[in-house]
């Protein structure tokens, strides 16, 4: 996961991206997937954005608790004494 990500998450700025970051980005949910970089595709999806602002709040929205629910330190701390608890089983 890229930093520019994980930025745009945590400022709930809006994301269009290619399908190259699929794995974390999910269509209209938590950031927009275009095909290809080209001016046509970014200029459509960011009319779309400024055109719709239940998508737009959506996906600010959706970034941010994906941000707060995966990203954090304190998420990550939680999962690590999870698993600490386990070994000392």
């Amino acid at each position: 996961m890229t930093d520019l990500i994980i930025s745009c998450f945590s400022m709930k700025t809006p994301l269009i991206t290619t399908p190259s970051a699929r794995e974390i980005i999910v269509n209209d949910t938590n950031g927009i997937i275009i095909k290809k970089l080209d001016t046509k595709e970014i200029t459509e999806a960011i009319s779309r954005l400024l055109g719709d602002n239940n998508l737009k709040q959506k996906i600010q929205d959706n970034a941010e608790t994906f941000f707060f629910e995966k990203l954090t330190w304190n998420n990550h701390i939680e999962k690590l004494e999870k698993v600490f608890e386990k070994v000392k089983k």
